[in-house]
């Protein structure tokens, strides 16, 4: 990863962003995006509508097919 020196206003208006920011040069152009690592966390009192216990189930439950299975179907059909 390279990295690279902004001017020194650059890290106070980072720290305000509240959300994502598209970093612009002086022509309007974009270089990228900025996503603040708050913008990642869940808000106060958020609840996650699956509880851990059903993740838990799901993650028991096997369905589909074996790798061994989707590889061998692979294979005849380009046997084909």
């Amino acid at each position: 990863m390279s990295r690279v020196l902004m001017d020194a206003s650059l890290p106070d208006k980072l720290r305000a962003a509240s959300d994502v920011i598209e970093l612009m040069d002086e022509a309007g152009r974009v270089l990228g995006v900025y996503t603040p690592i708050r913008a990642h966390v869940p808000p106060a009192g958020f609840q996650f509508p699956i509880t851990n216990e059903e993740l838990d189930r799901r993650n028991q439950v096997r369905t589909g097919r074996s790798l061994d299975e989707i590889v061998r179907d692979l294979k005849a059909g380009a046997a084909r």
